[in-house]
């Protein structure tokens, strides 16, 4: 492989959800059959881009998702974690647990579960895993090791979750976490942490202090934009613009040395009323934009797609090789 730019495409593939991403019911997952087997992965098809779906255990347990998704050509399937569905889908209205946050024998028998469910889903183990809402840390590396997978996707750099989470000093490429912290680097074992792709506000400090205090105030339009200025920028089609998916790619191919970008969504933003991200045609017809967008501009500037599993074996070859030449 010779491009020094990838571009991973990583998707949270969950059930249906509506206006306020409560859970449909009766349980349904239109924006799995049709959003991936319709729309999303015949799109790649065109690119001849190999996404990474990472399935939640709602879905794993729908025997029609699960022959779908096994069914498909040049992808990577991976795992999602929202704790809530382990055990009985049926009875969740939301999901709002944080794996990372639970005691270590509650997140390992959940983790444990997950596995198990994609095994029999799919008669072989995961590699890949994204914990829901983020909430993944330094023990949850060290559960996910144990059980054999070997890339993690859940940090968020530059962004503090209200709930307790910090990646703000995390890297922004992939990385071997530290033992007792999953934003800084370690040692070059076990589970590789490939970030979600998201840059730093782009107004300066001062503006950023400013625009925070802006979004304090009580007048909404007001208190909408002056977030949105200083908030960090996803590489996410649907919340960013397509003109901004397009800056990140061309940016990043032109950094020295290899780049790796790692695109995230969700499959309920393609397919409308699936989500509050899809409540309108118009909303999800920008968020296609934008991953079309993706893929067309890494091709335009020579750039490659690999799944989670390729970019890990692609940066431990690399890694191996740098340590060679030492």
């Amino acid at each position: 492989m010779t491009s020094r730019l990838v571009l991973a495409i990583s998707i949270d593939v969950e059930c249906d959800k509506d206006e306020r991403w409560r859970v449909r019911r009766p349980l349904a997952f239109r924006s799995v059959l049709n959003g991936i087997g319709e729309v999303l992965h015949p799109l790649f098809a065109e690119y001849n881009a190999a996404p990474t779906y990472l399935l939640s255990p709602e879905v794993l347990q729908d025997g029609e998702c699960a022959s779908l998704l096994g069914g498909l050509a040049s992808c990577e399937l991976g795992a999602h974690l929202h704790s809530e569905f382990l055990w009985n889908p049926e009875g969740v209205n939301e999901t709002s647990r944080v794996a990372c946050g639970e005691s270590v024998d509650v997140e390992r028998r959940a983790l444990e579960r997950l596995t198990e469910l994609y095994v029999d889903a799919f008669e072989r183990q995961p590699g890949s895993y994204r914990a829901g809402r983020y909430g993944a840390s330094a023990r949850s590396i060290q559960l996910l090791r144990r059980l054999g997978y070997t890339v993690d996707t859940s940090v968020t750099p530059y962004k503090r979750w209200d709930y307790g989470l910090d990646f703000r000093g995390a890297p922004v490429q992939p990385y071997y976490p530290a033992t007792d912290d999953i934003a800084r680097p370690g040692p070059i074992a076990g589970v590789m942490e490939i970030p979600i792709t998201i840059l730093p506000a782009p107004a300066p400090p001062w503006a950023q202090r400013l625009t925070r205090e802006l979004a304090r105030t009580r007048v909404a339009p007001v208190r909408r934009l002056a977030k949105r200025a200083s908030s960090p920028v996803w590489l996410r089609p649907g919340w960013s613009s397509p003109r901004t998916i397009e800056r990140i790619v061309r940016q990043a191919s032109r950094a020295p040395g290899h780049t790796v970008l790692n695109m995230m969504f969700h499959n309920v933003d393609v397919v409308p009323g699936c989500s509050p991200n899809s409540a309108t045609a118009a909303a999800v017809a920008r968020a296609l934009d934008g991953v079309r967008t993706a893929l067309e501009t890494t091709l335009e500037v020579a750039g490659c797609f690999m799944t989670l599993r390729q970019v890990k074996d692609e940066a431990d070859r690399r890694l191996k090789g740098a340590a060679g030449r030492g």
